[in-house]
């Protein structure tokens, strides 16, 4: 299908596994409008590894349609047919309902594909079965889109077993090393050995089987609030008591107490929004499957009681420190107040003293002013001079 300033070709998305999906962004087939996108160009698309492909919705560029961001754009080759296909992986952004909604559509089994949106840039005619058809040459890919209606005339399950999707996954985790076919996992761990490929496949099945299971169990788990993704692992209402600690960073365990016990185990993850998506979240679940069992809650409790025990320790340590700095000071108080008070009684004695010396000099004046004036209301025979003299002292008078 060709618009004025966009070419878009549809071809369908398959699940390949719990979250996990594969789809053919683009092949080299015709489309309904007879044309053809050339296997060089997929080529080209496929080698742009860093290009940010935005998976959006019946090609709308609005924010609310932008669901996904399509990765690991690669070629897929039927060497039968000498046939080429650009395959992508989506990744949604679950905070988008739409994402959730087309995600909960393709688990459902809707006819969901991709199709690309594509600047075409230059193209040529060639003569294919005695038509002329016109194959895009060259042509700037800028989104792909979930859509239900195909542009491509082939089929849900002709593209998706031509270009032998299911079988490329199989192959990441069987291969062959000699005589066995050995199975691995999606980290790289052997997970078995066999003489055949139906038993490594038969393996692979039950280990998808059990993954699988898993999985529903764990999208049961999860749930979210404003500022944290938290995983349950028990109920809460199987303890009476909680706390919490730090695991990592951006991670955190809830630890509660089992209700008649003094057991405690883990009842729930706890993920920070700032550092961890749900996708995240999943993978660190994923990653840590043990995670009620590997940790030694009654280690933990220990190894916290011999903490909370230093910690009474410190306490009481320094309170036994305060205590003793407060007797001291107390002491010093007291010293303080009974050198103050000897001071204030040496000033007073000073002062006792001072007053007494007046007092013993103004007696001796009053007596003395008293026998003069006893002498003089006796009249005895004295001068001016002797009597002034006497009174206040020889002031120097002359004859």
């Amino acid at each position: 299908m060709e618009s004025e300033n966009k070419s878009i070709l549809w071809l369908p998305l398959q699940k390949t596994g719990t979250n996990k999906y594969s789809g053919i962004l683009s092949d080299d087939s015709l489309d309904r409008d007879g044309e053809i996108i050339d296997k060089t160009l997929l080529m080209k698309w496929a080698g742009d590894i860093d290009k940010y492909i935005p998976g959006l919705i019946d090609h709308q560029n609005k924010v609310e349609n932008l669901v996904a961001k399509l990765i690991n754009p690669h070629i897929i080759k039927n060497e039968t047919e000498d046939r080429y296909a650009l395959a992508v992986e989506p990744i949604f952004f679950e905070s988008n309902p739409k994402a959730k909604m087309v995600k909960g559509m393709l688990d459902e089994g809707a006819n969901i594909g991709l199709s690309i949106g594509a600047l075409p840039k230059s193209s040529e005619i060639r003569k294919m079965n005695n038509k002329d058809i016109k194959v895009w040459t060259d042509a700037e890919l800028l989104e792909g889109s979930f859509t239900p209606i195909p542009a491509n005339r082939n089929a849900f399950a002709v593209v998706a077993k031509s270009f032998k999707l299911e079988e490329e996954e199989i192959s990441k985790y069987i291969k062959r090393e000699g005589e066995e076919f050995v199975v691995y996992s999606e980290d790289g761990k052997v997970l078995g050995r066999h003489k055949t490929k139906e038993e490594a496949l038969a393996q692979l099945r039950a280990v998808e089987a059990n993954k699988k299971s898993f999985d529903e169990e764990l999208e049961k788990k999860f749930e979210q609030t404003e500022n944290e993704i938290r995983y349950r692992i028990r109920e809460p209402d199987q303890f009476d008591k909680f706390r919490s600690k730090d695991l990592t960073s951006g991670v955190r365990a809830i630890f509660g107490r089992k209700k008649g016990s003094d057991k405690w185990e883990i009842q729930a993850i706890r993920f920070d929004k700032n550092k961890f998506t749900i996708e995240q979240a999943r993978t660190w679940i994923n990653e840590h499957k043990d995670i009620g069992k590997s940790i030694n809650i009654e280690e933990e409790n220990k190894m916290e009681d011999e903490q909370v025990k230093q910690l009474l320790e410190a306490i009481k340590s320094t309170s036994d420190a305060i205590s003793n700095l407060k007797k001291e000071v107390d002491e010093l108080k007291v010293k303080k107040s009974e050198e103050d008070e000897e001071e204030e009684k040496e000033d007073e004695e000073k002062e006792d003293k001072k007053l007494s010396r007046k007092e013993e000099l103004k007696h001796i004046t009053s007596e003395a002013v008293k026998s003069v004036d006893e002498k003089i209301i006796q009249k005895d025979e004295f001068s001016l001079r002797d009597l002034i003299n006497l009174k206040y002292g020889n002031i120097g008078f002359v004859k």
